[in-house]
């Protein structure tokens, strides 16, 4: 409206003005969230040809699914279950007992390769040349003081 009747145009030609309209909105810049209110109102991931994925969920195969809950504090956090399909948000996975189920990308995790060769080799450890003095060196070090069985009065007598 305000840029219809800055340019002194009736209401029947919004469609003239509207470009300008829509590109000052796109403009605008909240101080607080830092997002003009075109991102504030598309807050989703746009498509894109690049496949979000990680190579692991793209193939079929073994993953790990959190478990939320357990029957004691003794069970494992997760189990191995079979992928069969995922987006980018869910996946369906096969338990171990036979059921689908479809679960949320957050609660999968790949499983250990067995081939561990990327790894770094394990640390050596340290051995140091050290042994300690005799215990005879010690004690002759530490002279034992005798502590006085009485306490001395003190020089002021009117402390007493």
């Amino acid at each position: 409206m305000l840029a219809l009747k800055s340019k002194g145009l009736a209401t029947s030609h919004w469609e003239s003005v509207l470009p300008e309209a829509l590109h000052s909105i796109m403009g605008l810049l909240c101080t607080a969230t830092n997002e003009t209110p075109h991102d504030r109102l598309f807050n989703f991931p746009r498509k894109s040809n690049s496949n979000p994925l990680p190579s692991w969920l793209t193939e079929k195969g073994r993953v790990l699914l959190r478990k939320h809950f357990k029957q004691s504090k003794y069970d494992d956090d997760c189990e191995e279950v079979d992928l069969i399909d995922c987006n980018p948000t869910y996946a369906r996975v096969r338990l171990q007992n036979g059921f689908e189920k479809t679960v949320s990308l957050r609660d999968l995790a790949p499983t250990p390769s067995d081939d561990l060769s990327h790894l770094s080799p394990p640390c050596s450890p340290v051995v140091l040349d050290y042994e300690p003095p005799p215990i005879e060196a010690i004690i002759s070090d530490t002279t034992l003081r005798e502590t006085p069985s009485t306490i001395p009065a003190p020089a002021d007598p009117s402390l007493l």
